[in-house]
This record gives structure tokens, C-alpha cells and sequence, in this order.
């Protein structure tokens, strides 16, 4: 602190304008006024994978920026003057809805960020929007009131409140659901009656759930105190429970991939972990038996490669380990069933590093080739889901 003043009082007394680290110039004074980069508050593919959309805001600005996934070669910019920008591409990919901190959406050409309108007025500024169906977005307002905005009659058909103090949402594949979570207290609303789904998790004093939908009727909720679960909608009925050390803080998932991406809260990395959700074939229930069977050889070297040869078949043979670690008549096939159920579940494939503060956006394409994230530090990057390694810096222009 005192060699950074220091430099600007020098600078004051010569005359000069400083440009630091975090700093940028303003013509109108002598002594640089501290710009923070923008932060990126949403992230959003296309629904063919062809482009990657950010809503990104700071310093009394904002802007949505579209970027070719193929060659990371920017496609389009439009620009707000709100601190709370949020885009998303519409279900059919032909449009992109921005909040922005207005009574209104705003729509612009998917392919070039021009404006072709306006949805509302609605009752309140609007904060964040998810495509549901085709021709319909979920508006969250300065009010944690949602709205299921429908464009052809530029109405809202549902309305779901009382989420004061929300602390995450997320809508399905289809639009069929509307999950959101405060604090000990989790909701499930069905887009198409308006109706809620009762009492579907029950929610313990103190928690609060980050989710994402694994399919219309599967979620993937990550609980601030560590566990994960898999839910299903609407039964309830929880299919799995593990942690993972990616982190409970935010979580995304490819159903084309088979992977999870997890972090803590204020990370700047994202671990991906692959999560496949099926019943094992005939032919790995065979294999599972036949490695459960060399887990217990007297034999120290097959025993460890066998523990080995478990984990490459990855998650689908979960039920297979669990059965094993209460039911199998050897002590030593129960501990190494127990081993490989919590390696499978909680060792990441791949964690991702190259952010320089706090992640707080992230999301795969719908293939499930790549994978982006976008932080604090006004970067966006994208990455392939196969390597784990960095395909692409997305810098917004002026920033």
C-alpha cells in the first residue's frame, strides 16, 4: 500500500497518468481511477453447440457478448448500462432474452445480438432468465418472484412467489420444472399446471441446494454442507448419495457426456467427474463379479489390479459396489467395493485451472465436447470435456 501510493503521488506532483494493474486511465483527471473487470453472470450454449452467449456486468455496465464455439471468433455484442446483465438462448436457438435490470426482456437475433424487441412490462425488474419451452422464458425479478413469460401472448401464465432470500434455481431440459432453494426450504413447481410438487426433498434446518437437472426427471442436488444426491421428479425417490471433493458450491451436468463439474464457492477451478446414471449390462455384471471374485485372491499384486480394473468401469456398476460392500462373505471384497464406490464417486477425471478469481458461471454444450466457465476476472474459457485441457480464451471486446 504505501509503495502503491507512493507512485501515485509522484505521479500527481509530474504530472503523469498511472496505469496499474486494475487501474485504467480516465482522460478528464491526472490520477487513474481503479476499474474492476467485469464480472461474468451467465453463461449459455446454443442449442446446436454452435455458440457460446455471456451476460456480463460491472462498473455501472453491461454486455452480451456471442462467440463462435468453433473458432472462439466473436459473432455479436450488445451493450446495457445495468450491473445485473443475464442472457440465455431461447429453446429453439433462435433468439437470445437478456434481463437486465428493467421492466422488461429484451430480444435479440441469436446469431448477430441485434435487437428484435421487448417482452413485458413486467411487475419488476427483471434479474435472470432460463429458456422453459419454445416460445417461453422464467423471469426472476428484484422481488425473487418468478414468471413464466410467454412470448406469444406477452403475458406471464404462471406465477410462483414467496422465495424471499433465494439462494439458487434452475428449470428443466423441456421447461417441464422450476426448481428453486432457500434457506431449509426447497421448491419444485411443474410449468405446465403451475402446480407444486409437494414435500418432494425434504430440506434440514440450515441447508440450502445448488442443483442441476440430469433429464426431465432426474436432479442433481448439491447441498452447501457437502453431500450430493441424485433426485427423482417427481417421486422424490433418491437414486444415489456420495461427495465429491470438486466441491458442493455450484454444479452443472452433461447427460451427453456422463460428467459432473462441481466447485466450492469461491474456486477458482472446476473439477469434472464422470457420472453415468444406468443399469449396468449383462456382459459388466460378468466383469464386475469376475473382479470382485479376484479381490479376494491370495495373491497381492491381483488383488490391486482388480481394485484397479473396478474403477475403469466407472459409475454405472455403483449398485453393483454398494450390494458388495454389505453382502460379500470376504472382509477384503467388502473393503476394496468400498474403496472403489467412493473413488468412482468423489476422485475428479479433471480439474480445471485457469481462472485468476472466483468462477461463477459454467455450463457444458449440449453435445457435450466442451465445457465453459466465467469468473469474476472477466474471463470466459472454454474447454474440451475429452482432454480436460483449455480450447479457448473468450475475451468480451473493451474489456
Amino acid at each position: 500500500m504505501l509503495r502503491l501510493s507512493a507512485i501515485l503521488l509522484f505521479s500527481m506532483a509530474a504530472g503523469l497518468t498511472v496505469c496499474l494493474p486494475g487501474f485504467a486511465a480516465n482522460p478528464s483527471q491526472k490520477l487513474a481511477t481503479y476499474v474492476d473487470p467485469p464480472t461474468v453472470r451467465s453463461l449459455s450454449f446454443s442449442p446446436d453447440g454452435t455458440l457460446l452467449c455471456a451476460g456480463l456486468s460491472g462498473n455501472r455496465r453491461g454486455q452480451v457478448v456471442i462467440w463462435s464455439v468453433a473458432d472462439s471468433k466473436l459473432r455479436g455484442r450488445f451493450d446495457t448500462d445495468s450491473e445485473s446483465t443475464w442472457a440465455a438462448f431461447s429453446a429453439d436457438g433462435r433468439s437470445t432474452a437478456v434481463a437486465c435490470g428493467k421492466k422488461c426482456l429484451v430480444l435479440l437475433d441469436a446469431k448477430t445480438t441485434a435487437k428484435t424487441g421487448e417482452l413485458g412490462p413486467l411487475s419488476a425488474d427483471a434479474l435472470k432468465v432460463l429458456p422453459a419451452a419454445p416460445g417461453q422464458w422464467v423471469v426472476l425479478d428484484k422481488d425473487n418472484a418468478f414468471h413464466l413469460w410467454d412470448e406469444s401472448q406477452n403475458k406471464s401464465v404462471h406465477d410462483f412467489t414467496g422465495m424471499k432470500d433465494l439462494w439458487s434455481w434452475n428449470v428443466s431440459p423441456r421447461g417441464t420444472w422450476l426448481f428453486a432453494s432457500r434457506n431449509s426450504e426447497t421448491h419444485f413447481w411443474n410449468l405446465k399446471t403451475g402446480a407444486e410438487a409437494k414435500e418432494l426433498v425434504k430440506t434440514p434446518q440450515g441447508t440450502v441446494f445448488v442443483a442441476d437437472f440430469m433429464s426431465e426427471d432426474r436432479i442433481l442436488l448439491s447441498a452447501n454442507w457437502g453431500p450430493h444426491r441424485v433426485v427423482e421428479v417427481p417421486s422424490g425417490n433418491e437414486l444415489l448419495r456420495f461427495k465429491n471433493e470438486g466441491g458442493p458450491g455450484a454444479v452443472a451436468y452433461s447427460p451427453a457426456a456422463g460428467l459432473m463439474a462441481c466447485r466450492y464457492h469461491t474456486n477458482t477451478s472446476v473439477a469434472l467427474t464422470p457420472l453415468i446414471l444406468r443399469p449396468p449390462t449383462d456382459a459388466e455384471r460378468a466383469r464386475t463379479a469376475e473382479l470382485l471374485k479376484s479381490c479376494d485372491s491370495d495373491d497381492y499384486a491381483t488383488r490391486e489390479k482388480a481394485a484397479a480394473a473396478l474403477l475403469e468401469l466407472g459409475s454405472v456398476i455403483e449398485p453393483l459396489l454398494k450390494a458388495a460392500m454389505t453382502e460379500a462373505a470376504s472382509a477384503e471384497v467388502r473393503m476394496r467395493a468400498r474403496v472403489a464406490r467412493e473413488t468412482i464417486l468423489n476422485k475428479p477425471k479433471f480439474n480445471l485451472d485457469g481462472h485468476q478469481d472466483a468462477i461463477r458461471a459454467m455450463t457444458f454444450a449440449p453435445e457435450g465436447k466442451h465445457f465453459a466457465t466465467g469468473g469474476t476476472d472477466g474471463l470466459v474459457i472454454l474447454w474440451n470435456t475429452t482432454t480436460g485441457k483449455e480450447v479457448g480464451r473468450l475475451n468480451a471486446p473493451g474489456n
